[in-house]
């Protein structure tokens, strides 16, 4: 077979420009996309800031009167009325949610949920009537917000250290015993399409605790805001929140708890038609 170097070529350049003219095109759309995202990151980065500066100007002239239950309310109301919600409003987020009304919140609970993005904290603080959550270490060095989630009672754990982390916990129940408290039980935002592993923490104090595990099923929230950037939020997108039934630790080990939970909260992602199939 005689082959025409130069045609052949031809043909290979001609391919590589029009890859390169979709390749171009895709990248000037999402780079686009994202610095129409600046002004909304840059204000919601401010109302944040805004509203921990307050919060922590309250708890310094406050805090030594203040119990930590009660700058614990303080600060999950202050978060879901002039923060959480704003956010959703100001990014244009529909919010499916399932199960919120059945639930019992005159009760505390040990709340265990999936986490897919950062969106997830807004979408908690929003719905949730009170409570705080477990958070890494690196939260403390978040300017403003690491200091208001100290004074205002959220949990701060070392997740290298379980002695520190279960003290840590420990402790909060302690200071507010009767207040729900929230776990992401994966221990961070997972990446793909399935649930991670769930850490037993949460679990292990639900049976210390005599306290139900409350499951809860966020679907959809990587796809509105991914890892890695603010500026890849999606405007206008949708996200699915299910409250499961609580689950007593009566009768179970913790790692029967644990697996248990994660197959309950499997099923309920694979019954949201927002995002289908996680169970992992």
């Amino acid at each position: 077979m005689n082959w025409d170097m130069n045609r052949l070529g031809s043909v290979f350049r001609g391919r590589a420009s029009g890859y390169r003219a979709w390749s171009t095109g895709r990248r000037t759309d999402e780079f686009l996309r994202q610095l129409g995202n600046v002004p909304v990151i840059a204000g919601v980065v401010w109302r944040t800031a805004v509203v921990a500066v307050r919060l922590i100007l309250l708890f310094r002239r406050h805090g030594e009167r203040w119990s930590v239950r009660k700058r614990g309310r303080i600060l999950w109301a202050s978060a879901s009325r002039v923060w959480a919600r704003w956010i959703m409003e100001r990014i244009e987020v529909t919010v499916h949610v399932k199960g919120l009304d059945d639930v019992d919140w005159s009760r505390a609970y040990v709340v265990a949920s999936n986490h897919q993005s950062a969106l997830d904290v807004v979408a908690l603080v929003d719905l949730i009537p009170a409570a705080r959550f477990v958070a890494k270490k690196e939260v403390r060095y978040i300017p403003l917000v690491g200091r208001a989630c100290r004074m205002g009672g959220q949990v701060i754990i070392d997740r290298s250290d379980h002695v520190q982390s279960m003290a840590a916990v420990r402790k909060a129940l302690v200071d507010w015993p009767d207040g729900t408290i929230v776990f992401f039980s994966e221990g961070t935002r997972v990446e793909g399409e399935r649930l991670g592993v769930f850490k037993k923490g949460a679990f292990a104090i639900a049976r210390e605790t005599g306290l139900s595990i409350l499951p809860v099923a966020i679907a959809g929230a990587r796809r509105v805001l991914p890892r890695g950037s603010l500026l890849k939020i999606e405007h206008g997108g949708s996200i699915g929140v299910t409250f499961g039934q609580p689950i007593s630790p009566e009768g179970r080990t913790v790692p029967e708890l644990c697996d248990y939970t994660r197959s309950v909260i499997g099923d309920m992602l694979d019954a949201d038609p927002e995002l289908p199939g996680q169970r992992g």
